[in-house]
């Protein structure tokens, strides 16, 4: 049984080619039980991390300073019995031991997701390219690290080497990448607020002297004011709603919505510019909140106009108060507000 490497006697130190007593039993099943702790199959790390932790300097902007393992240390890891959350305690306290208060950066990290944490592992195993060094595998959920166990497992080897490493994102690098990308996002709207604005701009309105478009530079529009506009689009007034504001009307349930003075729209604007997690042109911030249509509005959505009605029901009647947010919607300039409306009043204009 020697070519199949199987030592019938089961020695406690097999001829030369032939399993160790506790693989033999763990693959072959052959042989006695081995002593508790004998049969779990080890991964031995050489460990090392890269941290973050903040600085304040007084009244000047906090900087974020490295701290370094130094050295390469070893962490062993019993397969199969040590867990995820096991797994990252386990190794954030053998980062303390290198390291004073490594451990409570790694938990606070861990907690609230700030600053990125990856833990990176190798492991040169056979078929499995995913854990060779340039693939730069993490084990940053159980999933992943389910996997990288199972994986080891399958080696039957009863110790395998790996490399395990630390490495939390610097949060100052993230910050300008942050920084930057916001500026290509609003270069990039920028841009297309001018050409918007200049194919509207048609001749003979606004044309040149030879009757060509006159084109608007970029610089005369500011990101913000692009996705305003595009919202202001896309959610038009419903007199049915809101009178003149524009309106969000929740489209599983039409008797819900969302009036849209120009401050909610300004804010709306900002979270997409900011890239706010399930905010989108057509989904509102979640702390917009939603009316109800009144009973009679819904009514009379509900119905349609007869031809021969009354031409006394179709007099407006004068509304100061919806002239003045007609003026806001349009968004007048607030120093010249007070004189359009006194400019309106004089002429009579009660009702947009």
């Amino acid at each position: 049984m020697l070519r199949f490497g199987i030592d019938l006697f089961n020695q406690e130190d097999p001829p030369p080619g032939c399993l160790m007593r506790t693989k033999q039993y763990r693959i072959c099943g052959i042989g006695p039980l081995p002593a508790p702790g004998n049969l779990a199959q080890i991964i031995s790390c050489t460990t090392s991390f890269k941290l973050y932790y903040q600085k304040t300097q007084g009244k000047t902007k906090p900087t974020w300073k490295p701290i370094l393992s130094g050295k390469k240390f070893p962490f062993e890891i019993m397969v199969e019995s040590m867990n995820f959350d096991a797994f990252q305690k386990a190794v954030a306290d053998a980062c303390d031991k290198e390291f004073a208060n490594a451990e409570k950066i790694i938990k606070d990290a861990l907690e609230t997701g700030f600053p990125h944490l990856d833990w990176v592992v190798v492991i040169n195993v056979h078929k499995a390219n995913e854990f060779k060094q340039a693939a730069r595998y993490t084990v940053n959920d159980e999933a992943s690290y389910a996997h990288w166990i199972a994986t080891v497992v399958k080696t039957g080897s009863d110790q395998t080497n790996a490399w395990l490493e630390l490495k939390m994102e610097n949060p100052t690098e993230s910050a300008k990448r942050l920084a930057a990308a916001n500026e290509v996002q609003e270069h990039v709207l920028t841009k297309q607020a001018a050409k918007d604005a200049t194919s509207k701009r048609k001749a003979p309105n606004n044309a040149g002297p030879s009757g060509e478009v006159i084109k608007v530079p970029a610089g005369n529009f500011r990101a913000l004011n692009c996705i305003m506009n595009k919202l202001f689009e896309l959610h038009k007034p419903n007199g049915k709603y809101a009178g003149v504001l524009p309106v969000f009307i929740d489209p599983t349930n039409p008797d819900q919505f969302i009036a849209l003075k120009t401050p909610m729209i300004q804010k709306w604007a900002k979270a997409i510019m900011d890239n706010v997690t399930g905010v989108s042109m057509y989904t509102p911030p979640g702390e917009f909140k939603f009316k109800h249509l009144l009973k009679k509005k819904r009514k009379n959505k509900e119905m349609t106009v007869s031809p021969s009605c009354n031409p006394k029901d179709s007099i407006i009647n004068p509304d100061p108060a919806l002239v003045q947010e007609y003026v806001e919607y349009v968004k007048i300039n607030p120093s010249k507000k007070e004189g359009v409306l006194k400019l309106l009043d004089n002429n009579n204009i009660t009702h947009p």
